[in-house]
């Protein structure tokens, strides 16, 4: 491995180890490595090994919730989601058991999914050739386009694969109250209708996957070009 990605790697290692015992703000080391060496060399983000996509993923996402500077947002949002997607995808192909970083990348998703959704909705509608509009009232979810109603798509499709990994572990997702209103409101979502342009309730878990993959391959093509912007 180049040994400027081992580096890279390093440090998403040791953010997400001491992520209970070391802030996560602005000044971590470990955050700031991560931050600098990817942004000095994005000529090798694309190269950085899916199983190692988790830990990135999730140095992204604490990124963009710590940045204040709207003009990054669809920026951080989209490389956390490039990077997640990647581990999903090709990471953890032959983790039957679901390893806690593989638990952790389904929650990220998540949280991107929330925190990520108004700059992330951009990527998803460039990937399908979709000029995003400027003037969306999230606070309305009956019109919104269609590209942002992905956005939830996507976020009931990655609350399958959570809670999938939780109950292999033991774990019912009614301990997190939160995240059991939310998951709760997106089938409800689904059984009354919301997401009926996309196709039929039994086929909506598959069409996110599409989505994932269309949104996943956009992101790819730049990134592993070194081309990390996104706006």
């Amino acid at each position: 491995m180049n040994p400027i990605i081992e580096e890279i790697v390093r440090n998403a290692h040791k953010l997400y180890e001491r992520q209970n015992t070391e802030p996560i703000t602005k000044t971590n080391p470990f955050l700031y490595n991560v931050s600098h060496l990817c942004i000095t060399n994005r000529e090798l983000m694309g190269q950085i090994p899916a199983q190692e996509g988790g830990y990135l993923g999730f140095a992204y996402m604490n990124i963009l919730d710590l940045t204040d500077d709207s003009r990054v947002f669809q920026i951080y949002s989209t490389i956390s989601f490039y990077f997640i997607e990647k581990a999903l995808k090709y990471g953890y192909v032959n983790d039957t058991d679901f390893s806690p970083i593989h638990v952790q990348t389904l929650n990220d998703a998540l949280i991107i999914m929330n925190i990520g959704a108004r700059s992330l909705c951009r990527t998803f509608a460039q990937a399908q050739g979709i000029v995003p509009s400027n003037n969306i009232n999230f606070d309305n979810f009956y019109s919104l386009p269609s590209y942002v109603k992905q956005i939830l798509l996507c976020e009931y499709s990655y609350f399958i694969e959570f809670v999938e990994a939780l109950e292999t572990r033991g774990i019912t997702i009614d301990r997190e109250p939160q995240m059991y209103q939310r998951f709760n409101m997106l089938k409800k979502f689904v059984s009354t209708g919301f997401f009926e342009e996309f196709g039929t309730a039994s086929s909506l878990y598959n069409k996110a996957k599409e989505v994932r993959s269309l949104v996943y391959s956009y992101a790819a093509s730049k990134i592993e070009k070194g081309d990390i912007i996104f706006r």
